[in-house]
């Protein structure tokens, strides 16, 4: 399944490395170009510290992270068959961003927020 996660802060790197330590693509999506550096840095981090603790396999946290991907623009989401909203408790945000995403995903993607 692929997923597809706006918001690069905390709780979406959590989504994630959920998403891709269970066998998901996961596409992330942020407005802030330098959360992806920080994003990368921490997913990465947090799967190898599964293969540390014996939770992964380095062949499964290769294949993991082989499954995750950064996008610049919410059009990455058109073929997401989820897409989980963790961004800004911030109305007008949340307003703009559900607006922009129904007319970018088709009806069937399953739209949810953290």
């Amino acid at each position: 399944m692929k997923i597809g996660i706006c918001g690069a802060g905390t709780m979406g790197n959590g989504i994630a490395i959920a998403a891709i330590q269970n066998g998901h693509s996961a596409l992330l999506y942020d407005v802030n170009a330098e959360a992806f550096a920080k994003a990368d840095a921490y997913i990465r981090k947090q799967v190898e510290k599964a293969v540390a603790r014996g939770k992964m396999t380095q062949e499964a946290a290769t294949a993991a992270l082989a499954q995750f991907s950064f996008n610049d623009s919410l059009e990455g989401f058109a073929d997401c068959e989820v897409v989980i909203e963790a961004i800004l408790e911030n109305k007008e945000i949340k307003d703009k961003f559900y607006r922009a995403l129904e007319d970018i995903v088709p009806a069937e993607t399953i739209i949810a927020t953290n």
